[in-house]
């Protein structure tokens, strides 16, 4: 199956027919582009054709960099009600459940979570908390968060 659009071509030859722009998002989509003349004739401006997939390594290397992080897989595919577990929530979840007996020192979860200062210190979901100078206490919301979270994501 085939989809070609087609436009009536302007008189000076400034129209749809020479911008660019149009002509690469028929390319993109696979629309073929066709130019109508104001006598009737037709000629074929874009063929219609499998796009190309674009490339863009800097989108590929993070995507890959999630993938590698995660462990085992906690999403279920079509859910819309939960939020998505990523490798970050994975990790601040190790730090709650290292953390839920007692606070603890961001070095003393380094074993549990490599990350464990950036998490502890930025605080992203709001489970951690500053008792004291270097150490942290998980909240209420952190213990709620760790009861629900807890089955899918420590493997």
């Amino acid at each position: 199956d085939e989809i070609w659009l087609a436009a009536r071509l302007s008189a000076k030859g400034k129209g749809r027919e020479s911008d660019p722009r149009y002509r690469n998002l028929c390319r993109r989509l696979g629309f073929g582009l066709l130019g109508v003349s104001a006598l009737g004739h037709v000629d074929v401006l874009v063929s219609p054709a499998a796009p190309m997939p674009r490339n863009n390594a800097r989108r590929r290397s993070r995507l890959v960099e999630e993938h590698k992080r995660r462990q085992g897989d906690p999403v279920a595919g079509g859910g819309t009600r939960k939020p998505i577990m990523t490798a970050y929530r994975q990790q601040a979840l190790a730090c709650a459940a290292a953390m839920a007996s007692a606070p603890q020192r961001p070095r003393d979860l380094k074993h549990a979570c490599p990350d464990a200062q950036k998490i502890l210190r930025r605080n992203v979901y709001g489970w951690f908390e500053r008792s004291e100078r270097g150490v942290y206490a998980l909240t209420d919301l952190g213990r709620s968060a760790l009861a629900s979270w807890h089955a899918a994501a420590v493997p």
